[in-house]
């Protein structure tokens, strides 16, 4: 990871104002994210149609993987529990300039956007697994196909790590506009992070005044020193552009 920029859209509600206050991020369960095929994908079922896809050695080497299968039903158990942080990742302001993301994830522009800095060396301390998304329209199945042609050789360990990360990181290629990158932790729930790492806030083209000046009155109440950011229209037709304050 060549950089540790984070941006996470927002609506401006209690949830948000808590997470301020108190100085956390919150991992999601998959079952709470608003894709119900993300990291909710039957790992077996996907091996099945990638032996129905494949022949000679490496439909053997998939039905080997597959008389196993007990393993991977534990593994997408646990999988179902991990934590799960959705984020945007890029060192320029890509993000940000996206008006879906703001219409989706910002309550239509009256929102915010968090951006953060957070340490490489910190997330790897904590456990977390830093990873982009991959968006394709059968990853899985692709996974085991491409694993099953591979002379590449793994532990049994190994194999189901790079299982694990795989599936917990990919996504249709319909949500490629999000360039959603995510924090993985082992379980869901609050996470509390220094407030230094948030470097910046950033208002919508609509956020209205009173939620302004709320959301400054926290930050200035709760020890943060952060530059305030917000978004303007550009000349062109559609685009939008980022302003500091």
């Amino acid at each position: 990871m060549s950089d540790s920029i984070f941006c996470k859209f927002r609506c401006i509600d209690r949830n948000l104002l808590d997470s301020l206050v108190r100085g956390y991020i919150y991992f999601a369960s998959p079952e709470q994210l608003n894709d119900p095929f993300d990291s909710q994908i039957d790992i077996v079922k996907s091996l099945e149609l990638a032996i129905d896809r494949s022949k000679g050695k490496s439909k053997e080497k998939l039905k080997k993987l597959h008389a196993g299968q007990q393993q991977l039903n534990a593994l997408n158990e646990k999988l179902s529990k991990s934590g799960i942080f959705s984020c945007s990742h890029n060192k320029d302001s890509r993000s940000l300039r996206e008006p879906l993301l703001w219409s989706h994830y910002a309550d239509r522009h009256k929102g915010v956007c968090l951006v953060y800095n957070i340490p490489e060396q910190y997330i790897l301390e904590e456990a977390m697994a830093a990873v982009p998304m991959d968006y394709k329209s059968n990853p899985l199945i692709n996974f085991f196909l491409t694993w099953s042609k591979s002379s590449k050789k793994l532990t049994p360990r190994e194999f189901m790590d790079e299982l694990a990360r795989k599936y917990l990181s990919i996504k249709d290629k319909c949500w490629s506009y999000e360039d959603e990158y995510r924090l993985i932790r082992e379980n869901p729930g609050e996470f509390r992070i220094e407030k230094s790492f948030l470097k910046f806030v950033c208002y919508g083209l609509n956020t209205p005044n009173k939620d302004r000046n709320l959301i400054e009155s926290v930050l200035e109440n709760s020890g943060y020193k952060i530059e305030l950011y917000e978004m303007e229209r550009t000349r062109n037709d559609f685009g939008i552009k980022e302003r500091k304050i």
